[in-house]
Order: C-alpha cells, then sequence, then structure tokens
C-alpha cells in the first residue's frame, strides 16, 4: 500500500486489519525514524530513500519466519527502491515478498532485473509495489505507456524463471 507518508496512525491502522504480512511504498521516513515506530506483533524491514521522501516497507507477523535478502542497488540507480523478505510459510513452503516503489515515469532498470535474477525462481514471488504505471505527466499516451510498463515488468520476471504469487 502507498501510504505517502507512514505515521503511527497509519501503521497501527494497517496491523489492525490483522495480515500477516504487508507491503508499504513511500514511507517518507528515515532508517532512523522507521526503526522507531512501535510496530507490535510484526517484524518490520525497510529501506529508506537517502534524502526527501520515498522509502518501502515489509512487516511480517512474529509468528512467521522471515529474514531479508540482501540486495543492492547502485546509489547512481534512483528509478527503483526495494525491500526483499523470504517468509517461511509453513516447514516446507516459503514466499518472497518484494516491496518495490518506481518513480515516475518507470523504467525496467539493471536493478529491477537484478532484483529478479537474485531471487530462487523455486521460490514463489509476491511483487507489490506502485509501479506508476498511471502518471499524469505522460498525458496523452498514458494508455499506451502503461500497457508497455506492464508487459516489459512481467517480462522481465518472467523471463527469469520467477513465478508470481
Amino acid at each position: 500500500m502507498n501510504v505517502s507518508c507512514l505515521t503511527p496512525s497509519k501503521l497501527a491502522t494497517l496491523m489492525a486489519q490483522g495480515a500477516d504480512i504487508i507491503a508499504i511504498q513511500e514511507t517518507w521516513k528515515s532508517s532512523e525514524q522507521v526503526a522507531s515506530m512501535h510496530t507490535g506483533d510484526y517484524v518490520l524491514y525497510a529501506q529508506s530513500r537517502i534524502g526527501k521522501g520515498g522509502g518501502v516497507a515489509v512487516l511480517v507477523r512474529k509468528t512467521l519466519r522471515s529474514k531479508r535478502i540482501p540486495l543492492t542497488i547502485p546509489q547512481h540507480d534512483t528509478s527503483l527502491e526495494v525491500v526483499v523478505v523470504q517468509v517461511a510459510l509453513d516447514q516446507n513452503r516459503d514466499l518472497i515478498v518484494a516491496s518495490a516503489y518506481m518513480r515516475p515515469p518507470p523504467q525496467v532498470t539493471q536493478s529491477f532485473r537484478r532484483l529478479v535474477n537474485c531471487l530462487p525462481a523455486s521460490t514463489p514471488l509476491l511483487l507489490c509495489g506502485d509501479f506508476n504505471m498511471h502518471h499524469p505527466t505522460v498525458g496523452a499516451i498514458l494508455g499506451d505507456f502503461s500497457k508497455r510498463g506492464c508487459c516489459r515488468i512481467f517480462r522481465t520476471v518472467h523471463g527469469c524463471g520467477t513465478h508470481l504469487g
């Protein structure tokens, strides 16, 4: 969910829904601010943007085993923000959850390719995010642009053998 500034009130509302896994985009918080938030029954995995705005997070209920999958995005690539978490659903089934934010206009960059290439193809992927497919700056070509952008993202994911959950 794109929260456009994660506040304690918004976080409490999200956690009150009772979901086991919550993906958040545009936290607009520094690493220190995110770390100080009360997450109750959840483990919080976050990636803050250097500078103003941005930021993504995944919350996983503490009753589920989870771990962050490290992914390094080069500092010069500001098109993608992502945090990736592996969640054990039961003894023999894992799920990869990625919370991503792509700045407008969306571009399938090397960082996005690196994201899908570094994930185990045998593990289902739940790719959540704000991919800015309907941004007003696109103007008259919005419809065609949105379709092309979506197709590029899904072709990249599918081409790596990753299964979307």
